[in-house]
Formats: C-alpha cells, sequence, structure tokens
C-alpha cells in the first residue's frame, strides 16, 4: 500500500534508502562514492526535521509494516525517491513515484516538476517522460561528488 509518512516510518525509510544505495546503485558508482552517499549521513531523524521544518511531503510504500521505498517532495523538486531493494523492479516504484508525482502537481502551480536523477535512476525517470536538462554534479559535505542528471518533467495538460 502506498501512503503518506507516518510517524515512525523514519526507521524504514532509512533503511530502504541506505540499501536501495548499496545495493542498486553500486553498479554506477564507485565504493568510496556509495560509503559516503549512503553512510553516516543517513539517519531517521533526517527524514523527520525534513518534514517538520521544510514541509517536505513524504509518501512511502508500506507492504504490513515494512518500508519497501519512499518518495518525497519540496519546492519544484522531487527530492528523494528510493526504493529497497527487495521491491525495486516489481512495478511497486511505478506506483509509489505515481502517487507522489500525483501529489506534487495538486499541490503546486509550479509548470515543470525538476529531478536530480542518479546514473542508475535515469532509465526510470525517461520511462515516466522525464527528459534531461543537462548534467549535475552532487557534491557532499565530505568533497565526494556523484555524476547525476537534472531532469524535468511539464506538468501534464
Amino acid at each position: 500500500m502506498v501512503r503518506p509518512y507516518q510517524p515512525g516510518d523514519e526507521v524504514g525509510i532509512a533503511e530502504a534508502h541506505r540499501r536501495s544505495i548499496h545495493e542498486l546503485c553500486s553498479k554506477d558508482y564507485a565504493p568510496e562514492q556509495i560509503a559516503d552517499w549512503g553512510g553516516a549521513r543517513i539517519k531517521p531523524e533526517r527524514y523527520v526535521e525534513s518534514i517538520t521544518k521544510n514541509s517536505e511531503k513524504f509518501f512511502v510504500l508500506d507492504d504490513s509494516g515494512t518500508i519497501g521505498g519512499f518518495a518525497g517532495w519540496f519546492g519544484e523538486e522531487i527530492q528523494g525517491f528510493y526504493m529497497h531493494p527487495a521491491y525495486a523492479g516489481q512495478g511497486w516504484g511505478k506506483q509509489l513515484f505515481a502517487v507522489a508525482e500525483a501529489d506534487y502537481w495538486q499541490s503546486t502551480t509550479h509548470p515543470t516538476c525538476t529531478i536530480i536523477s542518479t546514473i542508475t535512476a535515469k532509465p526510470f525517470y525517461e520511462k515516466l517522460g522525464y527528459k534531461v536538462v543537462g548534467p549535475y554534479v552532487r557534491t557532499f559535505r565530505s568533497g565526494v561528488s556523484l555524476d547525476c542528471w537534472k531532469m524535468e518533467k511539464q506538468r501534464p495538460a
């Protein structure tokens, strides 16, 4: 079931986030990038902070209490979309993303939706109608950087 975030989901969100990076993205990024990106910076309290301080909207795939993935948006951007490896490639991600994206379009007047996509997720987003605007480098506080893509989708008519 896809539903909005509820208090207590943050532990499962962190686990899905970490495992997605380590198990799904590791084919596209170097071990030191994976270690930094999917390491100590992923803390349950950071999701709660994003929700409470930034009013970021989070949706989760809830499989009888196990968080199979999450999607979140804030401002003009879907800021996070990660699937637990056990749920990836089965259509669950498409359903989860569709709920978050629909909420974005219903809640904003922005003419576009932006995503900073990893190399790993780029084909997924392209299938959903997102177009590459250009390359993007995401740099963490540690100085480790990831090559990514800035992608956009026009508001549906």
